[in-house]
């Protein structure tokens, strides 16, 4: 076999191979397409028949099963209250957003300290958009992402409001965006973020957290409330364009990055607006 027969093999084989794998990603992408869902929750519909449908959606999320790759749309206009939480545990590319016109929805909580309105747990290519995710009990989270095998998930365009803490993600994962959303009327920290690698926070509005200082004390062991807090192996973050308004609570920061040794916090913070202490 000389050279020039054996070059030919080789990009034949390159050929094939390119083929092969093309053909595997379309497979599984079209599969995807074929065999999701979406589904409708409406708290204001009281018809006898609800599946989910657009003509007949559930009218609690309490009725849903999260199956991957689905969709889960509350109507604009409608606020969705519980006593607990909605869980996704193990799920790849779920989307919670809204339909309809008007307002965001609202998912609200009466549930107290260690509930979390929004529990994401050791999923992939989630989304969470165009919600205001609240508490009338004091939650501890609106939102919280957490898990080892979480990876690459979003948050956008929401409100989080009236919790202890806002946002959080803890547990050394991979891949997280935060990004226009509001976050207000915070016990503690507006967003707080752990061990959590390739961070983008960014367009967000953050105001009236460390609420604390009002509610319970002044000294830092009472109200420790920052803006944005990322502790631990945070590498390759990037904080930008952000209005983080810190005026009416006292005690530590607008954004704070915590590198704990040997660990190592690497990133840009950049182009943010940051109001101080009065």
């Amino acid at each position: 076999m000389n050279d020039r027969t054996a070059n030919s093999m080789k990009n034949e084989y390159k050929v094939k191979l390119r083929f092969i794998v093309l053909t595997l990603f379309l497979v599984v992408f079209y599969t995807s397409l074929l065999f999701s869902a979406t589904v409708y929750i409406d708290p204001g519909y009281s018809g006898t028949t609800q599946n989910g449908n657009i003509q007949t959606p559930y009218s609690s999320w309490a009725q849903v099963s999260f199956a991957n790759g689905n969709t889960y749309l509350q109507k604009r206009g409608t606020t969705y209250t519980t006593s607990g939480k909605i869980f996704v545990y193990q799920k790849s590319n779920i989307t919670i957003g809204a339909y309809g016109s008007g307002a965001r929805p609202i998912i609200i909580s009466s549930g107290g300290s260690g509930t979390k309105v929004v529990d994401i747990g050791f999923s992939q290519n989630c989304t969470v958009s165009d919600l205001e995710i609240a508490s009338t009990g004091n939650a501890t989270t609106c939102i919280l992402i957490a898990g080892a095998s979480s990876y690459n998930n979003t948050i956008d365009n929401c409100i989080l409001r009236n919790c202890q803490w806002g946002f959080r993600a803890t547990s050394g994962f991979d891949k997280i965006k935060l990004t226009n959303t509001e976050i207000h009327t915070i016990s503690d920290d507006g967003v707080f973020i752990q061990d959590v690698t390739n961070v983008e926070i960014s367009n967000c509005n953050i105001h009236d957290v460390n609420m604390n200082w009002y509610y319970v004390g002044h000294s830092q062991s009472q109200a420790a409330g920052d803006g944005i807090q990322l502790l631990g192996n945070c590498n390759n973050f990037i904080i930008h364009n952000n209005i983080i308004n810190r005026s009416n609570s006292g005690n530590k920061f607008s954004i704070i990055v915590n590198s704990d040794t040997p660990n190592n916090a690497t990133g840009v913070i950049t182009h943010n607006i940051v109001t101080t202490p009065l």
